[in-house]
């Protein structure tokens, strides 16, 4: 998971979690919401989008949440991702 991770970016995964995690957004929109902000090219942000939904449905989001939160990732990144999973975990969701 942590090649994948880094592959996304773990920042991307954070900051855009809820947008991967929301099925009513379709995969093309999100990766044109990367593409606008974030700059990313068409096969990148499809890429990024396709990985961090694969974690998801896998049920793996909060262990990639945890992973990012131990990780060398930027502190704002590591406390939003911690964040995030206590949420979920909270709230009984995966």
């Amino acid at each position: 998971m942590r090649s994948h991770l880094k592959s996304l970016g773990m920042g991307c995964f954070v900051n855009y979690f809820e947008k991967f995690r929301d099925l009513s957004i379709s995969n093309q929109e999100v990766a044109e919401i990367l593409q606008e902000e974030m700059g990313y090219k068409v096969p990148a942000s499809h890429s990024r989008t396709s990985t961090a939904r694969s974690i998801i449905k896998a049920g793996r989001a909060i262990d990639a949440l945890d992973l990012i939160a131990g990780s060398n990732a930027a502190p704002t990144v590591r406390d939003r991702a911690a964040r995030i999973a206590t949420s979920l975990r909270r709230d009984g969701r995966p």
